[in-house]
């Protein structure tokens, strides 16, 4: 779950199916630690591990700035992708940016080789670097 936020809707399901493994990702820091505290009271917290790290491609580095901007349903949304008025691939309402941090970055094909299992299901929400997400990993997809 590439972009948890700060509940992965699929820790319940990973409670109720004793086969399977959640790995989360959430690079923002409170988010993070909310999913790590969830995870905490989970009876499945064994078979679900936290990164506290933003997945993008690999030519951002080892960190990279992450924007966080104000929107208009849920209060903010957040991205590698710095927003902009009229951007292509930003959600439209999260163009009035309300901050700016480092955070560390890994592309997916190193947060797969990092997974201890094989991964069947893989869901990116990463404003507007979705693609670019899914194809740092490609190698390990196949």
């Amino acid at each position: 779950d590439i972009g948890a936020w700060s509940a992965s809707s699929y820790q319940t399901i990973v409670e109720q199916t004793p086969k399977l493994f959640l790995v989360q990702v959430e690079p923002t820091a409170r988010h993070c630690a909310e999913l790590k505290k969830a995870v905490g009271k989970s009876p499945a917290k064994d078979r679900i591990v936290t990164f506290c790290v933003a997945i993008g491609p690999s030519n951002l580095g080892d960190f990279a700035q992450f924007h966080e901007s104000k929107h208009f349903l849920d209060g903010q949304c957040s991205s590698l992708k710095k927003f902009r008025k009229r951007a292509r691939n930003v959600p439209a309402n999260c163009v009035n940016q309300t901050s700016t941090y480092q955070v560390p970055v890994l592309t997916l094909r190193t947060l797969l080789q990092l997974v201890p299992r094989p991964v069947r299901l893989l869901k990116v929400d990463a404003q507007g670097l979705d693609l670019s997400v899914t194809l740092s990993g490609e190698a390990e997809l196949r």
